[in-house]
């Protein structure tokens, strides 16, 4: 560790730098930008009224910032492209900022007692559910043929992945297959046309085993991400509530969790048209059609997430320059968050390492900006969000939140 570098990251962090001293720690750091983009936001945002972390936390980062050669990207994100910057954890004007990198091992900023009772991430889980109603657990299931549909054999690949080898092209009879994952389970499901869609938790597609007919059409709960293959004489469509999604090839993730207060459905690539079906009686849009970056969002008439079982969603908004990287972390294998209160952060938590959240008293109020590796276990990742004087107990598939 270079003396100086530490002298002068102190007197940064306790607001006791120079101007003189600021160039010279710029012109310092082993950086494409990113680190001085990331402090320089930091001292911009910073009130002043207090530190940002004590100065054994300021050391811990520095550590980390400056005691490891610099490595390939890891993300495409801007703020978390490169692991010199990958543990940078700050406190700026209340909000936690936390950057991490997938498959590093996690260096625990908060001092805590030992977890006794551990939960693991979530994997590669799911159920197909065949058009007879027999289920196959794939977690399970040994790779190669696992079943016939139809004109198609069901395979799953080495890598995990479920795939369909259509036999007989000309086949005019269909099927229909549902794809289910649990909660802490994720999967990818290669169509029989060759889109491929990956599944998040706690969510289900139902697509028939060939696309003979004029349109390929499938059904979504929960989220899911679309890399849909071209087909102009057969456009795609994802239906999810009372709400279609046409394309003809394109990039797209869906999120119509029942928890969520909204239908959020995001473009990538491409272009699609999402529309309300049926007699919705819509005040806004019935039709929206998407660009990239662009989001359409649905609500239901009553705005409240735990009424979309019985209300259909009643209104479509255009949401623009949306943060698709941020969209689609999960795809990625991060957990993503951008100014999230502690209920969405958790409600994702829930949904990946399959447990029950609840809480002791008031629900804090903080919001919570950076990206987490879904590798890591539900200990380590409550560490890092106890930086912000939220306190959690483990017991067994229970996570209280105990202030």
């Amino acid at each position: 560790m270079n003396p100086r570098l530490n002298e002068l990251f102190q007197k940064y962090m306790d607001r006791g730098i120079t101007e003189a001293e600021y160039v010279e720690l710029r012109g310092s750091l082993r950086d494409d930008g990113l680190t001085i983009e990331v402090l320089q936001q930091a001292w911009e945002n910073y009130r002043g009224d207090e530190k940002i972390l004590s100065a054994g936390k300021n050391e811990a980062i520095l550590q980390n910032i400056l005691g490891h050669p610099a490595q390939k990207p890891v993300r495409s994100i801007r703020w978390i492209r490169y692991a010199a910057a990958a543990a940078i954890v700050l406190l700026i004007s209340g909000t936690y900022y936390l950057h991490t990198r997938k498959n590093e091992k996690v260096e625990t900023v908060a001092k805590q007692s030992p977890v006794k009772n551990d939960v693991a991430p979530g994997g590669n889980k799911a159920v197909l559910t065949l058009s007879n109603g027999e289920k196959i657990i794939l977690d399970s299931a040994h790779n190669g043929i696992v079943a016939q549909q139809g004109s198609a054999k069901i395979i799953k690949t080495d890598s995990g992945k479920l795939a369909y080898n259509i036999l007989n092209e000309k086949s005019t009879e269909i099927v229909f297959n549902t794809l289910t994952t649990p909660r802490g389970g994720q999967y990818k499901v290669q169509l029989p046309d060759g889109t491929n869609v990956w599944l998040n938790s706690t969510s289900s597609i139902r697509y028939p085993t060939s696309f003979p007919n004029h349109e390929r059409k499938v059904e979504i709960t929960g989220e899911a991400y679309f890399e849909v293959t071209r087909d102009e004489a057969k456009p795609f469509v994802v239906q999810v509530d009372n709400i279609e999604t046409k394309v003809l090839g394109t990039h797209f993730n869906i999120n119509s969790y029942m928890n969520e207060e909204s239908v959020k459905i995001t473009l990538l690539e491409g272009k699609v048209v999402v529309a309300l079906q049926g007699d919705t009686q819509a005040k806004n849009n019935e039709f929206l059609v998407l660009k990239p970056g662009q989001q359409a969002l649905a609500l239901p008439i009553s705005h409240s997430p735990f009424d979309k079982v019985s209300s259909k969603m009643q209104s479509l908004s255009l949401v623009n320059d949306v943060n698709v990287a941020e969209v689609i972390a999960w795809k990625n294998g991060f957990f993503s968050f951008n100014q999230a209160d502690l209920t969405t952060v958790l409600r994702q938590l829930e949904r990946w390492y399959d447990i029950d959240v609840r809480f002791a008293g008031n629900i804090p109020v903080r919001r919570f900006s950076g990206e987490l590796s879904r590798d890591l276990s539900l200990s380590q990742v409550i560490s890092v969000l106890s930086e912000m004087d939220v306190k959690f107990r483990i017991e067994g598939k229970t996570l209280t939140v105990i202030q």
